[in-house]
Order: structure tokens, then sequence, then C-alpha cells
């Protein structure tokens, strides 16, 4: 009796999933940008030949803490809504690798929590340019996205434009570097 009862469970969960469909984005949602990952003689190491240094450089360093505003301390010293703050998601970085979009160059550091790389991860996109920056750290499950310039660029991008950045960096080998 066991064994049909089981059997039967069985059946019927393959049943579900072969009937199950593919849900269409609500009308006018515009598809994800595509991504690619350049390689060879890129922009890259315009800002460091580190993630450390390029979130450290001169030219780039305040527009990165105002990017993450509050965010950047934890909200126990004070900062944002970031427990462990923002600065701690690149105690880990991976080098700087150029990321093109929409036919705009990007320069990407991606990073994590030292002892926490599974789940708390944080990637930063810094147009070739450096004003334009944009954001997504993941605490936990929870992501939260951040962008930096002038306003009507900003509204231009949005998670799916990070996030679009973050499934094709997860491919490379310096994102599993940074996140060991």
């Amino acid at each position: 009796m066991r064994d049909r009862v089981t059997l039967g469970s069985l059946l019927a969960m393959t049943a579900l999933l072969l009937t199950a469909c593919v849900v269409e984005p609500p009308a006018g949602t515009p598809p994800p940008p595509l991504v690619g990952i350049l390689s060879g003689d890129t922009p890259a190491t315009k800002y460091g030949a580190t993630g450390r240094d390029v979130l450290d450089n001169p030219a780039i360093q305040d527009k990165v803490r105002a990017l993450f505003g509050a965010d950047w301390r934890p909200a126990a010293e004070g900062g944002g809504k970031l427990s462990a703050g923002a600065a701690a998601f690149f105690g880990i970085t991976s080098p700087p690798q150029a990321v093109r979009m929409s036919g705009t160059n990007y320069i990407a550091v991606t990073g994590c929590i030292t002892g926490a790389c599974a789940s708390h991860r944080g990637l930063v996109l810094i147009r070739e340019d450096g004003e334009l920056l944009l954001a997504r750290v993941d605490e936990g499950g929870y992501s939260h996205y951040y962008a930096f310039g002038l306003p009507g660029e900003r509204a231009a991008t949005g998670p799916a434009v990070v996030d679009a950045a973050w499934r094709a960096l997860q491919r490379t080998a310096s994102w599993r570097l940074a996140n060991r």
C-alpha cells in the first residue's frame, strides 16, 4: 500500500511539472540588456589593478561612498539599513572586469564579506567615464540596489540592468575568486 502511495505521489508530481508553463512578464517590461564580459585590452584597470584599488581610487572613492550613502557604515555604528555596512561587502574583492551593456562600457568590481561569501556578496559597476555608478549587495537573501549619477541616467537604469551584469559575472573565474 505504501509503495502505491509513493508511486502515485511521484507520478502526480511528474505530471504537474510536465504541465507547468512559463509566465510572460507584464506588457511593456523591457527585456534585460545583453551583457558582454570584455577581455584583452580593456578599460578594466583604468581606476586600479585590483578591486580594492578601484574602490579606493581618488577619482572614484567619494562617489562610491555617495553611492551607498549611510549604508556604507554598519547600522550599529549609525549607518543605514545594512547590518554589516556596504564597505564590508568588499572585504574580499575580485580584479576589476570590463563589462559592456547596451553599448556602454562599465568597470565591474565584485566582492563579499570575509567568511560569508556564499550569502553576502556585492557588485559595483562604474561607467567608464566614472559619472554613473550602480551597485547591488545581497544580504543573506535580500538584495539592495544603489545608483549614483545624473538623475536622468539613474532613471534609465534599474535592478534589471544590474542583475544582468550580476548574472554574466557569476559565470567568470574572477567572481568565483572573490566569492570563495
